[in-house]
């Protein structure tokens, strides 16, 4: 039997790819994002943000070492925003921000026998969730999930064929899969609503308190240091219209106590304000459908 039979191949067309390269790349990169940036090797990956001044998040993103410098994953319509952003703050730093989409496909890859199909491919991928292993042409992120799960980003002038026969699946599956994960995204639609632990990335491994100060730090630290975040990422069983900046509602009041961040499959993932967490949610307006409260996947 073909191994790479029971693989699925999923087209990550909502992510985009901006490289920051050069002598000062890590440095530069390092006082713009949550993750610690010294974390990430050619064996190591880490999910982060980029936040504004008042510690809002402006994108997501996940940071992938790369040659002299690093590759920046994040929602599409996002990438002219923070290319701008990113280029604004390079000043005389000896650091070059580029658009790579015409360098790198973005993919993702969901199997039982993914382990051994990414072996033979030159790309030993170790167990732990954020592990990286490239081949030259290809690097592997491990992501979590209940089945083996990786992010695949492969050159566009370096040919991968044990991907070519590959069954190709929805991309809501990847998205549900996130879900279920508690991995938010946020894109253009959401960008600057909320502080990093809002979101859980501080549960995620995306926010380090132990690196030195980036934009939006002062408040972030703040929150972790001083108080609790009065609203959290929360996973429900959703109708299938929700979507994207959704609404959500406590039972019998008036005021929205939540958004929706991302939905698909069934499942949603919404910032809500914990005091309502445990209360009965409507979608979309206060007689809208309910919800049903899921099973966190992280301690909180």
């Amino acid at each position: 039997m073909n191994e790479t039979a029971s693989l699925t191949y999923f087209s990550l067309n909502n992510l985009a790819a901006i490289a920051v390269q050069g002598e000062d790349a890590a440095t530069f990169l390092q006082g713009q994002t949550t993750c610690d940036v010294r974390q990430v090797t050619p064996q190591q990956s880490r999910p982060g943000a980029l936040c504004n001044l008042k510690g809002r998040v402006i994108a997501t993103i996940r940071l992938v070492h790369s040659g002299d410098g690093f590759l920046l994953l994040l929602q599409r319509d996002m990438q002219e925003t923070l290319l701008k952003r990113l280029r604004m703050y390079v000043l005389r730093a000896k650091v070059v921000v580029a658009d790579a989409g015409s360098d790198w496909r973005i993919a993702g890859l969901i199997g039982d026998t993914l382990p051994g199909t990414l072996s033979n491919a030159g790309l030993p991928l170790a167990d732990e969730t954020d592990a990286a292993a490239g081949n030259g042409g290809a690097i592997a992120v491990r992501l979590p999930g209940e089945r083996p799960r990786c992010l695949l980003l492969s050159r566009q002038d370096s040919p991968q064929p044990w991907l070519d026969n590959l069954t190709v699946g929805d991309e809501g599956v990847w998205r549900q899969a996130d879900i279920a994960c508690g991995i938010p995204h946020i894109g253009a639609r959401l960008s600057e609503e909320f502080i990093p632990q809002m979101l859980n990335l501080d549960l995620i491994g995306a926010v380090s308190f132990q690196k030195g100060c980036y934009t939006g730090q002062e408040i972030v630290a703040r929150t972790h240091y001083l108080g609790q975040a009065k609203r959290r990422a929360y996973r429900y069983a959703a109708p299938s219209q929700a979507a994207t900046g959704d609404s959500l509602f406590a039972d019998g009041q008036a005021d929205a106590v939540g958004t929706v961040i991302d939905a698909a499959g069934g499942e949603l993932l919404a910032v809500v304000s914990c005091e309502h967490s445990a209360m009965l949610l409507r979608l979309g307006a206060p007689d809208g459908p309910t919800l049903q409260a899921l099973p966190p996947p992280y301690g909180m």
